[in-house]
């Protein structure tokens, strides 16, 4: 386990073969999207049409902020990473 926490694996486990993180990701990286220690306001989602405000919203605050994702409707539930 190491510097890693435990709840990192647990989430990695639970999302399992519903989940593929592309060769191209950096392990560090994809660490970061299952790490426990992340879910405390590192992603906001909104829909597509008010996403540019709440951008600019987040901007004039001084705070960084961008487009990292799109979420598309499936009947399959598998998320992709790349």
């Amino acid at each position: 386990m190491g510097i890693l926490p435990a709840g990192l694996y647990r989430n990695r486990d639970f999302v399992g073969s519903r989940c593929t993180v592309a060769s191209s990701v950096k392990r560090d990286i994809a660490d970061l999207l299952f790490d426990p220690q992340t879910s405390g306001g590192l992603l906001i989602a909104t829909s597509k049409h008010s996403a540019n405000q709440v951008i600019e919203y987040i901007l004039a605050k001084a705070l960084c902020s961008a487009t990292i994702a799109t979420c598309s409707l499936s009947d399959v539930g598998h998320i992709y990473i790349e």
